[in-house]
């Protein structure tokens, strides 16, 4: 049932252009209006900040995010999700959400 689901889910997602990872750093990301930054996107995500970095180059590149200096941490950037992708993730949360409660079998 697991497997089904995430090949159902993870065709869903492609579809719209991004991979399971790539919609959890949005999701991440649509939640904060004042940016993260890399290390705290991987705490919350439970994964590497290589893994993260890679992620983040891909959504940078594609458009989906920026980054920007951080002016507390010259060091350090923050991470913003792009208004427009901030749109694309609700309508994905919202399609997702009915999809699984829709196909979800009840006990």
């Amino acid at each position: 049932m697991y497997a089904k689901t995430e090949k159902r889910t993870d065709a869903f997602l492609l579809s719209r252009g991004i991979t399971a990872a790539q919609y959890n750093v949005l999701a991440v990301l649509a939640e904060e209006d004042d940016g993260i930054n890399q290390l705290s996107i991987s705490q919350r995500m439970l994964v590497s900040q290589g893994n993260i970095t890679r992620i983040l180059d891909k959504l940078v590149h594609g458009g989906l995010i920026r980054r920007e200096k951080d002016m507390a941490a010259r060091r350090h950037k923050r991470i913003f999700i792009r208004v427009k992708e901030c749109n694309l993730h609700n309508e994905i949360k919202l399609a997702y959400d009915i999809n699984t409660f829709a196909n979800c079998p009840l006990n």
